[in-house]
């Protein structure tokens, strides 16, 4: 669903990917001066989780055969910090954690769609 779609909607879980310098605030927009509109698009999207929100960015993306490293949109920055809850996935990380957050997240949307 496109940030467009999503106004006047409410959901359990909103899940918004590539939230990115590039993407989101998309690259045009940036070019141009006009971020604005990318700004309340974002806010809509945040604004449509109840009760969960699950922003993601990639670290790295291939274009024209190459990777190259990406940043998290300056929108993400512009969020309260105390709301925002950082996990990066690494070598310093438990994947055992990983997968049980993981399992729990898969398990709550599950029980919502059997409703």
């Amino acid at each position: 669903m496109t940030l467009h779609a999503a106004k006047g909607l409410e959901f359990p879980f909103v899940v918004l990917m590539g939230v990115e310098e590039s993407i989101l605030p998309h690259k045009n927009s940036v070019e141009s001066g006009s971020i604005e509109e990318e700004r309340r698009l974002f806010y809509v999207g945040i604004t449509r989780a109840k009760q969960n929100l699950t922003l993601t960015y990639a670290e790295k993306r291939k274009s024209f055969g190459e990777s190259t490293p990406t940043e998290p949109s300056r929108f993400l920055y512009e969020l309260p910090p105390e709301t925002l809850n950082w996990k990066k996935r690494n070598a310093e990380a438990d994947p055992v954690e990983i997968k049980a957050t993981a399992q729990s997240h898969l398990a709550s949307m599950r029980s919502l769609l059997q409703t």
